[in-house]
Order: structure tokens, then C-alpha cells, then sequence
């Protein structure tokens, strides 16, 4: 359904699309119907508030400058939070004992795709497309490898916790170096940044102060030997300013308009999917699809305030806000054990996906890879197994 929709959104013009859609509520309809079929415990009643926000979303087209664009992506959003959810909830029933495996697949495929482009310089601007201070390999621009890794790394680190023989450890150490590799030389620093705070509330959450408290002395030492080397401070200092004049200046320049067109939003929104067509960044990412003004918005919460409105951001953050209460009331009863990891693990990548998402602004993509792995994160935290409930329950209809 969503390759279908994908299409759909890509050709508008083409003249099957009717054929298309047509094909997407066939399909629609048939996976209502399979859904009979699935046990119940999958619908967990958190993943129905996610529907309030896609509802209000869908309203807003009616006050929308282009009502059919934000309509579609409301459907858009509906469809990919639920079904997304709902994977996350049924991978944890169905196995509970590897719960983020799905995730390993991909992050070596991505780890050999860049290995190769690396090699072999494929495609020829893998260094100089996206902004052009960093690699980005196949993907597009260095924020969304970064993404990527960071969305799927979790996965590699919670292979760790499993490897016994020492060919597995071989493979770990090789694979989680190489996600770093690739990582840093994205330049991507909001990945970086959101990978280091998932680290230390993982610490936190395991209580292991020993630990942080050595990596923090470590830190300092090399913070020291970064502050008094010149290459190494040369070689920060591109990684952190990205050549601009002050760290935070590549974000400004989005922050600034997005703001202004966040209080333009005020409290009902200007439409899903839609930007203020007078608020401009003046950069390179301002741009025209169809007659319609897009400009990169660079902030989640600020991007849903301008196209939902204040009620559109309350809507949306009711669900995460209650996960997080969840969250901290089973570490304060001690529920999730401080050797399960996968959990921790689990609980500390929502942390980062929250931090990450306010330097960019996948909460309103939906047509990001981003938004869909989060909402599977969601129903990963939704159904988490306790630690007496690690038992594999399998259905006739797998």
C-alpha cells in the first residue's frame, strides 16, 4: 500500500493515477480484512491517540491553502503512524527475545552500500552533493545517512549483548566501528549529538555511574587535547561549524523563519504540508513544487505549530508525553531489570529520536524514512515485554 501511495504522490499527473488510487482502496479495504484475522492485544489503545492528531491534520485542509495536499498527507500520516505502531507491537509478540533484529538487516546493508561508494567513488558526488561538507554515499544528502545510522544503530549495539562466539564478536566490533566511521564523516552533527545523549541515558537508566563517570574524564581529556593540538582543532572545528561562522549558524537561518511562521500558525495552523509562502529562508532549500512554497523547516515542534497549529502539537505530543510518564514510573518500580538491555536500549533511542527530530523536522515528513521507523519505535515501547513475559508467542497466520 505505501510502495502504491508512494507512486501516487510522485505521478499526480499521470493519467493512471485514478487506477492507482483505485488500487490503494482495494488494498486498504484487504488489509482491513486481514486485520480480523490478527489478535487484538496489537491494537493497544495508545496507538489509537495517535489517530487525534492525523484527524485534526486532515481538518486542517479545510482552512488550507491547498486542501488537497494537506488531506493527502493527513491520510498519508494516519496510514503510516497506525501501521507502523501496529509493526512495532506485533514484532515485540512475535519475538521478544530479539526485539530490534528487523533493524540489523538493514543497517549492514547501508554499512556495505557506503563501504562500496567509499571504494569506489559511486556515485561521483557522494562527497560534494547534498550541502558538500560531508559523504553522503547513495543517499541523497549526509542528514539523511546520518538519519539512517542513527534510526538503525541501536540494532547493532544491541547485537552486542548477544554475540557469544569469537567470530560474532568480530563482526560486532567491525560493524559498530564502521557505523561510527560513516557516522562522523557524515558531519552530520545533530546525529552525532543525539547518538552521545542516547549514550549517556543509557547510562543513567542502567545506573552504571562508574562508567560515566570515566567516560566523563575521558571526554575532558580529550576535549583538552582537541583545545591544545592544531590539526585536531582545525578537524573539529570543520566538523562542528561546518564552515560557517558560529556553530549554531546553519540552523538559524531555518529557525528564524520557521519561528516567525509558527506564530503565523497560531493556534489552528496554516494546513498540513503547507509553509508560510511569505516567510522565506533565503537559502538554497526554498523552493516551488507544483505553484506550492516549501522552505526547510529544521525544527519538528516548530514545523507542526506553522501547519497544525498549537492544538495539532498538543495532539501529537499527548501519546509521547504518556509514554514517557510509562517509561519512568517502570525505571522507578525497577520493572525493566538493569541487565535487560534491549529495553534500555529501546528507551534510551526514543530519547534520542525526540532530540534528534528538534534539529530536524521529520515530524511533518510524511515521506521521510524517519517518521515510519519512529512510529515502530513507539509500539516497541507500547508492548514492552516485562522481564517475566520473554516468552515467543507465535499465530497460525505467520
Amino acid at each position: 500500500m505505501l510502495s502504491v501511495t508512494e507512486y501516487s504522490k510522485q505521478h499526480s499527473h499521470h493519467p493512471s493515477t485514478i487506477f492507482h488510487k483505485s488500487f490503494f482502496l482495494f488494498s486498504a479495504k484487504g488489509g482491513f480484512r486481514f486485520t480480523q484475522y490478527l489478535p487484538s492485544s496489537i491494537f493497544h489503545y495508545t496507538s489509537y491517540f495517535f489517530l487525534l492528531p492525523g484527524l485534526w491534520f486532515l481538518l486542517t485542509s479545510f482552512w488550507s491553502s491547498y486542501p488537497e495536499i494537506s488531506a493527502v498527507r493527513a491520510l498519508y500520516f494516519i496510514l503510516i503512524s497506525s501501521g507502523s505502531i501496529a509493526a512495532g507491537i506485533l514484532w515485540t509478540q512475535f519475538s521478544p527475545k530479539n526485539i530490534l533484529g528487523f533493524l540489523l538487516p538493514s543497517n549492514v546493508i547501508i554499512i556495505l552500500l557506503c563501504t562500496f561508494s567509499l571504494l569506489t567513488n559511486i556515485p561521483s558526488d557522494s562527497w560534494t552533493g547534498g550541502h558538500g561538507k560531508g559523504f553522503m554515499g547513495f543517499f541523497g544528502h549526509q542528514n539523511l545517512l546520518a538519519s539512517v545510522i542513527l534510526f538503525t544503530i541501536p540494532s547493532v549495539i544491541d547485537l552486542r549483548t548477544r554475540v557469544k562466539s569469537p567470530k560474532s564478536k568480530v563482526f560486532f566490533y567491525l560493524l559498530i566501528t564502521s557505523n561510527l566511521i560513516f557516522l562522523i564523516i557524515t558531519y552530520s552533527r545533530a546525529s552525532i549529538v543525539s547518538l552521545l545523549f542516547g549514550v549517556i541515558i543509557f547510562l543513567i537508566l542502567n545506573r552504571n555511574w562508574r562508567i560515566l563517570f570515566y567516560s566523563s574524564i575521558v571526554a575532558v581529556l580529550v576535549f583538552i587535547a582537541i583545545l591544545f593540538t592544531p590539526s585536531l582543532n582545525q578537524f573539529a572545528d570543520k566538523i562542528i561549524k561546518k564552515d560557517f561562522p558560529e556553530v549554531y549558524s546553519s540552523r538559524i537561518w531555518m529557525w528564524n523563519p520557521s519561528y516567525k511562521a509558527a506564530l503565523e500558525g497560531g493556534l489552528f495552523g496554516l494546513g498540513y504540508g503547507i509553509s508560510h509562502p511569505d516567510i522565506r529562508s533565503g537559502e538554497y532549500s526554498d523552493h516551488f513544487e507544483n505553484g506550492r512554497f516549501i522552505r526547510e523547516k529544521g525544527n519538528s515542534v516548530l514545523a507542526l505549530t506553522e501547519e497544525s497549529g498549537i492544538v495539532g502539537l498538543i495532539l501529537f505530543l499527548l501519546p509521547i508525553i504518556y509514554l514517557l510518564i510509562k517509561l519512568t514510573i517502570k525505571n522507578e518500580r525497577s520493572e525493566i531489570k538493569k541487565n535487560n538491555y534491549s529495553l534500555l536500549i529501546i528507551n534510551s533511542t526514543f530519547a534520542v529520536l525526540l532530540l534528534h527530530a528538534q534539529f530536524e523536522a521529520w515530524w511533518v515528513g510524511v515521506g521521510s524514512v524517519q517518521l515510519p521507523l519512529f512510529f515502530v519505535y513507539l509500539g516497541l515501547i507500547i508492548h514492552q515485554p516485562s522481564n517475566n513475559e520473554i516468552k515467543p508467542r507465535y499465530y497460525y497466520w505467520l
